[in-house]
């Protein structure tokens, strides 16, 4: 364990063994004491927002559990309480637990920011009864993908190799709602990319591009389904990660595919049919 996360832990225990009738200077805690203090106005705020106090423990212990992460931990305790409150607020108001499976607390300098996972948007959107479960795929250049009507109609994946499939030229999600109907969406790279470079840091792009491109089409049919507060929420939560009056930025080489072009819904192959270049 390292020293910060030693010094996380020793703090947490400190705070739990100070007296119950010790009047508490709260502006002077560190992140640990407010996660961890009998009495903190951070959980009197997230029980505003929570179901019940099982609910309310449970979130605190999963973010003070971060705090503890040999990757993070000691990176998210110098960020500023403001910003960890902030994170931790908009997770309960989304119903997602920043536990690092469908939540990330994710340190930027001395700021904490929030980001969920493919699978978090999936989890939460089940729960909330918009659809029963979720599907999506990477589609690269020598798969069979095929697109009508707004529709998926096939896709098939020959060979195992990402070599032997080809460059990435998009991505597809598809909701299965509660009626027994389906909806669908595709965003081609180039779409995606253009998300990317609005994004106000590239770390968990370049070390989770599939799973990014996944969500980022997700977040695209949402925006065709039902809404709910808590979907509301948790878009906008993960929006703040970019800014959206930046310039795109798309990348030299751009793989171009017509399935993936606007208008052509008849299209058979993913097969690549021009580059474009700065």
């Amino acid at each position: 364990m390292s020293e910060e996360n030693k010094e996380v832990k020793q703090d947490a225990q400190e705070q739990k063994g100070a007296p119950s009738g010790a009047v508490v200077n709260w502006k002077s805690q560190s992140i640990a004491g407010m996660l961890s203090r009998e009495g903190s106005p951070w959980k009197r705020e997230l029980a505003k927002v929570l179901p019940n106090e099982t609910e309310v423990a449970r979130f605190m212990a999963v973010a003070l559990l971060q705090l503890s992460d040999p990757k993070v931990g000691g990176k998210l305790a110098r960020c500023t309480k403001e910003s960890f409150y902030n994170s931790i607020m908009s997770s309960a108001r989304s119903g997602i637990l920043p536990d690092g499976t469908n939540g990330y607390l994710i340190p930027y300098g001395t700021t904490c920011t929030l980001q969920f996972s493919y699978r978090g948007l999936c989890d939460m959107a089940i729960r909330n009864g918009i659809a029963t479960h979720f599907a999506s795929d990477i589609v690269r250049r020598n798969d069979v993908f095929v697109w009508r009507n707004g529709c998926l109609v096939e896709h098939t994946v020959e060979g195992w190799d990402d070599e032997e499939r080809g460059d990435v030229v998009g991505v597809w999600c598809r909701a299965f709602l509660p009626d027994g109907q389906t909806q669908d969406m595709r965003m081609s790279k180039k779409d995606i990319e253009k998300v990317r470079s609005k994004a106000q840091s590239d770390n968990v792009w370049s070390e989770w591009w599939e799973e990014m491109a996944k969500k980022t089409c997700l977040k695209r049919l949402f925006k065709t389904m039902r809404n709910t507060p808590q979907l509301a929420e948790a878009i906008k939560a993960d929006n703040e990660l970019y800014d959206l009056s930046k310039p795109s930025s798309p990348k030299k080489r751009v793989v171009s595919n017509r399935v993936f072009d606007e208008g052509e819904d008849d299209a058979v192959e993913a097969e690549v049919v021009g580059e474009e270049a700065d």
